[in-house]
């Protein structure tokens, strides 16, 4: 390790700009654009990494927000998008006669965007109905650089697209004053699988992986009693993931 001066070197930067725009009393919008980028030289004693990582994305969000008499709308409307580019090479010296070299080298990006909004409207006798949704759809790349051990530009680029995939969500409150409240949600989640799952550190690649989907139904209750000196909170839940 001492020879091949083995250690790890990293670089990092993180950067964002919002900006919020209120188009009128009841209606706004908040953008945000953001970056962040890493550099990591690895020597060591039997060879070298070096990845290079950037991610840059967007996102915007319409707010609307209003009450008539007993009632209350609060609605949300938005999208994202994210990019991140991956690039890594090294080698691996066998540490054993003839002492062969297992290089790597890969340019891998990987991409998502969604779509939501979400609904809460307050009703009479503190009663708080909630949906939302999103519309999620993923993709990656990843491209070996190399043929028989030599850097080309010519290697298969292998592309997996995800179906895009809508996961709703509806929840119901009841309040009781600032005593406490009881609810009740059903939400869907998705999950696909990371670039760091599909490529392993030997570069095999594994496209077989499904995202990973869930169901949760969740009914609970929180309070304070006691002027606030005492709280609690219970819930009882059941996930399903398939």
């Amino acid at each position: 390790y001492l020879a091949n001066d083995s250690h790890i070197k990293l670089n990092t930067f993180v950067a964002g700009v919002s900006d919020q725009y209120r188009f009128a009393e009841h209606f706004t919008n908040r953008t945000t654009v953001f970056g962040s980028g890493r550099t990591s030289n690895q020597p060591f004693a039997h060879g070298y990494t070096d990845v290079n990582q950037t991610n840059v994305g967007g996102r915007s969000v319409f707010s609307f927000a209003n009450q008539w008499g007993g009632v209350s709308l609060n609605a949300t409307l938005g999208g994202q998008v994210q990019l991140t580019s991956l690039t890594s090479n090294g080698v691996f010296i066998i540490p054993a006669p003839p002492n062969p070299q297992r290089p790597t080298a890969q340019e891998n990006w990987a991409e998502n965007g969604s779509v939501f909004t979400e609904w809460s409207l307050g009703l009479p006798a503190e009663v708080t109905v909630t949906a939302g949704a999103s519309v999620n759809q993923n993709r990656f790349s990843i491209r070996n650089m190399l043929s028989n051990g030599q850097l080309t530009n010519t290697t298969t680029e292998v592309v997996k697209k995800f179906d895009a995939v809508v996961t709703p969500r509806v929840a119901v409150t009841k309040a009781f004053g600032a005593a406490g409240s009881i609810y009740a949600t059903v939400g869907t989640g998705y999950t696909p699988p990371l670039l760091s799952q599909v490529v392993s550190n030997n570069g095999a690649l594994n496209t077989a992986l499904k995202p990973e989907r869930a169901v949760q139904y969740e009914i609970g209750a929180q309070g304070s009693l006691f002027s606030n000196r005492l709280s609690a909170q219970a819930s009882l839940f059941d996930l399903e993931n398939t």
